[in-house]
């Protein structure tokens, strides 16, 4: 994993990882010995002159291909990979005219940017903790591929749009699969509580006007070419998702009951 070594090929990782009981958890052991991770936060990212990824971007191409989005590791990948990104976004940001931040290499730009859309491709899904940082940013290479592949899954709906065209440099290594460990890709691991920490969040954002227009628009496409606007919107998602009191709704909301929200979800008064 080390960034010095050739990554072009995974051949020892493989063999590595295959010598092991458990190896999901020796990997996140791996990813935090080398803090992979966010690093900042909304604040502090701002000031930062550098943030590059942590390990290698193969050996995060490798974990998506063998686990699948739905992995704690896969996700603890890109936890780095987006922070690198809006790193980059916010430095163009800070610099208009520039094409690549200073510090920053080419081929790390590349690498960057080319694994965020490789992941984003991969349906990785969309957390609530992802919000502040996506708030940032006003590229829609960024928000609207995270929003269009990663949300979906989560509602149990259906994926509309084709996967991104990569138009940076990038040259990937072979992954071999092995079906004891790769997960299926539509395999749905999705945290409960987060899930409604989601759409709670996306309700203020909404109601406050909060983030860039780019992010308030993406949003606002996505509920509204899914019929989420009642879902999003109720003010009480117990008799939303249960409907078992359609007197006690309001008639704003009564109007906009056209999709049947996830019964897992719960409203936390």
């Amino acid at each position: 994993m080390k960034p010095e070594r050739n990554h072009k090929k995974l051949d020892l990782l493989e063999f590595l990882i295959g010598k092991i009981d458990q190896p999901e958890e020796a990997l996140s052991c791996a990813l935090e010995y080398y803090n992979v991770s966010f690093k900042f936060n909304i604040n502090s990212i701002k000031a930062s002159k550098m943030r590059s990824l942590s390990i290698h971007s193969n050996s995060y191409y490798w974990v998506l291909k063998k686990y699948g989005p739905n992995s704690k590791v896969t996700q603890q990948c890109f936890k780095d990979i987006l922070e690198s990104r809006i790193w980059i976004e916010l430095k163009l940001q800070e610099n208009p005219g520039i094409d690549l931040p200073d510090h920053l290499s080419k081929a790390a730009f590349n690498s960057i940017c080319s694994i965020y859309l490789e992941f984003c491709n991969g349906k990785i899904p969309l957390k609530s903790n992802y919000l502040p940082y996506l708030k940032l940013v006003d590229n829609e290479e960024i928000i609207k591929p995270l929003f269009e592949m990663g949300l979906p899954t989560l509602f149990g709906l259906k994926i509309k749009c084709k996967p991104s065209v990569i138009n940076y440099e990038y040259n990937r290594p072979v992954v071999n699969f092995n079906s004891n460990n790769k997960r299926k890709v539509d395999e749905n691991n999705a945290d409960d509580d987060d899930l409604n920490r989601l759409v709670e969040k996306f309700r203020v954002d909404l109601n406050n006007s909060n983030g860039t227009d780019v992010y308030r628009n993406i949003l606002n496409g996505f509920i509204c070419n899914n019929n989420l606007s009642g879902f999003i919107y109720s003010s009480n998602l117990d008799e939303f998702i249960s409907r078992n009191n359609p007197n006690g709704i309001n008639n704003k909301q009564s109007e906009l009951l056209e999709y049947p929200a996830p019964k897992r979800l719960k409203h936390k008064n």
